[in-house]
């Protein structure tokens, strides 16, 4: 091994691969400063007292109605036009274009634009930032209207309902079936998790020394490179392992020993619980010097109630419960020193109710803890168990 005294720190510039292109950092797909979600969010009870499954962007310095008619909207991060379409009948999308992208996991998700007045791509690949359509009004169906509707999912299919999910009301409760939450994600939340990396790096000789500057989570986190061919590559830290790029021994610094040391189990962790986080040091052996930079993706601390309610409605479908009240999900219903809660009624059927609970570490936000009571049995379930990555938004 090597000695090093002092981590110096350097910036990278992200370089377009001409090989493997994984969607490592994301943008949102109109400018934040300039445009927003907030009158109709993810899951958020419309008029029509459904729940609706993606985000509506509007000019929020513009008058409203058709202000922002054929404003430009741009792609979210790197990937290939998977569909182009036209459905042009009362309350449907109008025309609607998704984008299929690849994460540094080897998972893929779909961004999905709709309403547009115009679409500028119909195949091929597409870049992060790359002007792709237009805001729209669904040919005129939403005249007076003007809007992106904008979503993000993990598995594609047409729904009848065109961006909503039905509700069932009891009283003061909206039930929705967790099946229909199937594949969508929360847009913010999942492009907040991946705006910006942490390319903190220094080399020596095959080296490459990493100190994050913030949370970051491994799956979600890339390396960019070239081979001996002269390719260029962007794939995730585990892909990177596969072929021969990263060596499997992984170095973690040792503070209080000034030294060091072996992180024996790090490739293990890394694919259920591990949390890269600030004042730490990791060094990385790239074979040949084929791996020029280590990207470090992670959310630090963003959007923490939209994880909360995320976390709940994950959690309640990994225990087979199939409906939840969105009318009670409480993102914070309390909280202490350590620990800041989440929870929700949820039910197995008609008559087996229970409460969800997740609790999240306030120190390292992305550590979470699940568990629920049974009302009918009067007991709480499984001890605290701790949410691994299927439960983040890096599928």
């Amino acid at each position: 091994m090597f000695k090093l005294s002092k981590i110096v720190v350097v910036v990278l510039v992200l370089t377009v691969n001409a090989r493997a292109q994984v969607a490592g950092i994301f943008d949102y797909p109109l400018p934040r400063e300039e445009y927003n979600s907030g009158k109709n969010e993810f899951l958020q009870i419309g008029t029509n007292k459904k729940a609706h499954l993606g985000e509506d962007w509007n000019n929020k310095g513009l008058i409203g109605g058709d202000s922002d008619y054929g404003d430009p909207v741009y792609c979210v991060a790197d990937g290939v036009v998977e569909i182009v379409r036209d459905i042009n009948y009362k309350d449907s999308w109008g025309k609607v274009l998704v984008i299929k992208h690849e994460l540094p996991s080897g998972a893929e998700v779909f961004s999905v634009y709709a309403h547009l007045s115009e679409i500028k791509v119909r195949s091929g690949r597409v870049s992060r930032g790359q002007e792709i359509c237009a805001i729209g009004n669904a040919n005129g169906f939403y005249k007076g209207a003007a809007h992106l509707h904008f979503e993000i999912r993990t598995e594609l299919w047409w729904p009848s309902d065109h961006g909503y999910a039905s509700l069932r009301s009891e009283g003061t409760s909206r039930w929705i079936t967790l099946a229909d939450l199937d594949g969508y994600l929360d847009p913010t939340l999942f492009i907040g998790e991946r705006y910006e990396s942490s390319p903190f790096y220094t080399e020596i000789d095959n080296w490459i020394i990493v100190e994050p500057r913030k949370l970051a989570v491994p799956n979600m986190s890339y390396v960019t490179g070239g081979d001996e061919s002269g390719e260029s590559f962007s794939v995730g830290l585990s892909a990177a392992l596969t072929n021969g790029w990263l060596d499997p021994i992984v170095y973690q610094y040792d503070f209080e020993r000034g030294e060091w040391v072996v992180f024996d189990d790090f490739w293990t962790r890394a694919e259920y619980d591990f949390v890269f986080g600030p004042n730490e040091a990791y060094a990385f052996y790239t074979p040949n010097g084929a791996v020029h930079a280590v990207y470090l993706l992670g959310s630090g601390n963003n959007y923490p109630e939209r994880r909360a309610r995320q976390d709940v409605l994950l959690y309640a479908r990994s225990l087979g419960l199939l409906t939840v009240d969105l009318a009670s999900l409480d993102v914070q219903i309390l909280e202490n020193v350590y620990y800041r809660f989440a929870a929700a009624n949820c039910r197995l059927d008609f008559d087996q109710n229970f409460f969800v609970i997740i609790a999240t570490d306030k120190k390292i936000p992305l550590a979470r803890y699940g568990t629920y009571y049974d009302y009918a049995a009067g007991f709480w379930g499984l001890d605290w168990s701790r949410l691994g990555f299927q439960f983040d938004v890096a599928p």
